[in-house]
């Protein structure tokens, strides 16, 4: 085994003398007729002196988890001017199907539409939430037709 070599949600540091483990490994090697349990049983026994330490590893999270167009459509739909906003984004929609990657397309017009839509909302003095379009640049668009084609 060489220096510092990890496996699977193990990694056994001979220069500090400590094996280092992760939170999946450790579920899986508290059975104990598993290969995690048995891996770390001799891992023990061959390097009595070695303190075993548990790492918390941290789910990566998608920023984009919950941006789906029914969402994204949800939170267009709270401003005062959603009519025009939702046929946008309808237009965005059929837009992006020339596009390589039509969700990304998609998703790229609403961040750059809804910038902060991660925050809290700011209300005028009317108390009603308003939205200023901002219209897809030609440049990411196929061509200047397409844009024609879907208005």
């Amino acid at each position: 085994m060489a220096r510092n070599e990890k496996m699977n949600g193990i990694k056994i540091d001979f220069v500090s003398g400590i094996i280092y483990i992760n939170n999946s490994f450790n579920e899986r090697a508290n059975n104990p007729t598993s290969d995690e349990y048995r891996l770390l049983k001799e891992v023990r026994n061959d390097n009595p002196s070695f303190r075993v330490v548990y790492k918390e590893t941290k789910k990566k999270t998608s920023p984009n988890k919950n941006l789906k167009y029914e969402n994204m459509e949800k939170y267009i739909k709270v401003f005062e001017n959603a009519d025009e906003l939702l046929e946008m984004f309808e237009k965005v929609k059929k837009l992006s199907k020339s596009q390589p990657n039509p969700y990304k397309f998609v998703k790229g017009w609403f961040k750059e539409q809804f910038p902060n839509y991660k925050k809290i909302p700011q209300f005028n003095k009317e108390g009603k939430l308003y939205a200023f379009p901002i219209v897809p640049k030609v440049e990411e668009a196929a061509s200047t037709e397409e844009l024609e084609k879907v208005s």
